[in-house]
Parts: structure tokens; sequence; C-alpha cells
């Protein structure tokens, strides 16, 4: 039986040895917090992936919106929305260009956002993808830490 944490009488935090599609339609649902799957990458992918991480451009979240110290890398689209909740089309594509590209300068092998995407598919039964919008990806590459110091855990 998987450990369940309470945060939240309706919003739980599970433990488990992997992703099934009852824990990715939860999330999806908003009743479950999060699903730590520990060993989700193995020990060398999860340490070059960490290791890469540093050499990545990071960015703060404004504390205005997250009082949290937060350090993340990637584009948010809610950071590239104008005052009447349209996305700023323009600097959101350059941004997440830019992040794209320094993800691939970053040569994560294997690709923790590859390998997530293909374990969630085979665990929702069907192919993961990033979103799209106007038939363009998102940027799928976005990452947070919010604790000073090294990279040691990672959120996609």
């Amino acid at each position: 039986m998987p450990r369940t944490t309470a945060l939240d009488p309706l919003f739980t935090a599970v433990d488990s040895g992997s992703f099934t599609d009852r824990h990715l339609a939860n999330l999806a649902a908003g009743t479950l917090a999060a699903v730590r799957v520990p060993g989700f990458l193995n020990s060398s992918a999860c340490a070059a992936a960490l290791a890469a991480l540093d050499r990545l451009p990071t960015a703060d979240y404004d504390p205005a919106r997250v009082p949290a110290p937060i350090v993340r890398f990637g584009p948010a689209l809610n950071d590239f929305r104008d005052q009447d909740g349209q996305l700023d089309s323009g600097r959101y594509w350059r941004d997440a260009g830019a992040a794209r590209a320094a993800w691939q300068r970053a040569g994560m092998r294997p690709d923790p956002i590859a390998v997530s995407m293909a374990r969630l598919g085979s665990a929702w039964g069907a192919a993961v993808t990033p979103a799209t919008i106007g038939g363009r990806a998102s940027s799928a590459a976005r990452c947070a830490r919010s604790t000073p110091g090294p990279w040691s855990t990672m959120t996609t």
C-alpha cells in the first residue's frame, strides 16, 4: 500500500513505486497534490540532470506573485500574460526558444523531460506531448527549486 500524506483532506501526496493512470487522473482533477516516485530516474540519469541544471540560466519568480524564494529555469505561461490575461506571444516564444536551446546545450542524456513524458504516457496509455499553442509546442523544459544552493530536487 502506498504511503499517503494528507496536506488537506481532499488534497494529498502519495508515495508510489510508479505512476498509474489513476494518479494522473487525480492530479488532473486536483484531488491529488503530488505523486512521489523514488527512483523515477535512475541514479546516474538523476545525477547527470542535477549537474546539468547548474549550467542553465535561472531566474526568480516575481515575489509579488510567488512570495517563497523559488528559483526556476524555463518560461511559465502565466508569467507572459498581459493585464487582460492574454498571452504576450512574442515574449513567450522568444523565451521558450532560448530555454529550449539552453536545455539542448546542457546535454542531459538521457533527457529527463523525454524520459518523464514517455513514462507518464505509459501510465496513461497514450503518448504525452507538450501542450500546443496555435500548433506550436509550448516549453516543456521547466524546473524549479525552493531551496538555495545546489539543485537537489527537480520538478517538471
